[in-house]
């Protein structure tokens, strides 16, 4: 998707922005443990969310993706963002990865390297995906893109702008006599023989010509059963592994055309080699 400006970046002081977008020193995170899941949140995260919100709908231009969907299936116009926007932000998220040992790293394997600022910069910029996600309960639902999905990225970092959402609804997908709440523990306890599974369960997602004329909230049906609810609440960020099953939750209360608007981060590892450091703690956590 290309990104689209109505205005260059520059045009906005270095003062301004940081003002727009400052974090609330106070503001607090909180883990959410289960028995089998687990995610984060950060609460009251910036000291001026309405203006963040105003600023990034006045200065970007909405646009639809080029296809219906997009790869993650998420049903929401998009905006994309320059690498370099947000990085205090992207800082902040990444301190808070390492302080709650999230990903089982360690800081020195973030921070302490023995570069350049410019290019620990450049680092922190590529790990960290940056959009905006703007839907809103007209959008036409094509391919069952309301069910479920999973991420690309390792973790999804939800920052919610407008008070209207009501957050992440997490899904374990029925599978046999079982269910599964993520591509990573299917594949774990079964095999190829999950893979192949939800390839065929894509497919005929895929060659679903039904179309939707609104978005529509999904308990349960004969492929999946919703365990829980990530809240959404305003100016609060959710954290949780994109591996996870899940799909957005709108409210019954926003008008057809009202925007909920939720500004994304999504951590990518930073080499291969913690790709499969990452992967390989998923798989042998089912003991696979």
């Amino acid at each position: 998707m290309k990104k689209y400006f109505l205005k260059d970046i520059k045009e906005i002081s270095l003062e301004n922005y940081n003002r727009i977008f400052e974090i609330n020193p106070d503001c607090k995170v909180i883990h959410h443990k289960y028995n089998t899941f687990e995610y984060w949140t950060i609460e009251n995260f910036l000291l001026q969310p309405i203006a963040a919100n105003e600023f990034i709908l006045k200065n970007y231009v909405c646009i639809e993706r080029d296809d219906k969907i997009n790869p993650s299936y998420h049903p929401a116009k998009q905006m994309s963002f320059p690498q370099f926007t947000f990085y205090h932000i992207k800082e902040f998220l990444m301190e808070t990865v390492i302080q709650q040992t999230i990903l089982k790293k360690s800081y020195k394997d973030y921070i302490d390297k023995n570069l350049p600022d410019i290019e620990k910069k450049a680092m922190l910029d590529n790990t960290w995906d940056t959009y905006s996600n703007l839907a809103c309960r007209n959008i036409k639902v094509y391919n069952r893109n309301n069910e479920p999905h999973t991420d690309p990225f390792i973790l999804g970092c939800n920052l919610y702008l407008t008070d209207n959402a009501e957050g992440t609804a997490l899904y374990k997908k029925k599978f046999k006599d079982v269910v599964v709440t993520s591509d990573i523990e299917g594949f774990a306890l079964y095999g190829k023989e999950y893979i192949n599974h939800m390839q065929r369960y894509f497919d005929e997602r895929k060659n679903d010509t039904f179309v939707n004329d609104g978005w529509v909230n999904l308990t349960q049906n004969k492929d999946w059963e919703w365990y829980h609810t990530i809240s959404g609440k305003f100016n609060s960020i959710s954290m949780y592994r994109g591996s996870y099953y899940h799909a957005p939750v709108l409210s019954s209360k926003l008008e057809d055309d009202e925007i909920r608007h939720t500004l994304v981060f999504g951590y990518f590892a930073s080499s291969p080699e913690e790709e499969n450091f990452l992967y390989d703690i998923e798989v042998n956590k089912w003991k696979y």
